[in-house]
């Protein structure tokens, strides 16, 4: 018996109680064959996702990677077209940029009430991952257990 999840209808419930800010903006998930587990661009209203890897994924990680790919719509969505078609380009090149984006939305996914889930997704980031490609690039990205135990000590 196999359960079909509706990640769609998740994304949707998702969005409409976390995301107030982006009620009047549609926003789609779209599973596509990619190496990453979510992806959200600035220039269009998708969200990516790979199936296999959503399926192996706990639900509460699963979750907060929604999230997290929610907020890097709402980030987008605060630029001018200009600053988002520049950001396309420069997150690729520039380390120091991507690790300030993704921070800022694992700390916002963990504000938002997923810090239980950014712990686990973590884990499963770091069990996808070599260990020196964990320590040299996706560490940098990613907020530690440690961080994300304080943010949760906070009331936001």
């Amino acid at each position: 018996l196999t359960i079909f999840m509706d990640y769609n209808k998740l994304l949707q419930e998702l969005k409409q109680k976390h995301f107030p800010e982006l009620k009047n903006r549609e926003i789609i998930l779209k599973n596509r064959d990619q190496k990453n587990f979510m992806t959200a661009y600035p220039l269009n209203n998708y969200i990516y996702y790979n199936e296999s890897i959503m399926k192996k994924c706990n639900p509460k990680a699963r979750d907060a990677a929604l999230i997290h790919e929610l907020y890097h719509k709402l980030q987008f969505g605060r630029m001018s077209f200009l600053k988002r078609a520049l950001i396309r380009i420069f997150y690729k090149f520039s380390p120091k940029l991507r690790i300030k984006i993704e921070r800022e939305a694992h700390t916002e996914t963990v504000k938002r009430g997923f810090g239980k889930g950014t712990i686990l997704l973590n884990a499963y980031v770091k069990q996808r991952v070599s260990p020196e490609v964990w320590k040299n690039e996706f560490s940098k990205l990613h907020l530690s257990d440690k961080e994300i135990r304080r943010l949760m000590a906070k009331d936001f």
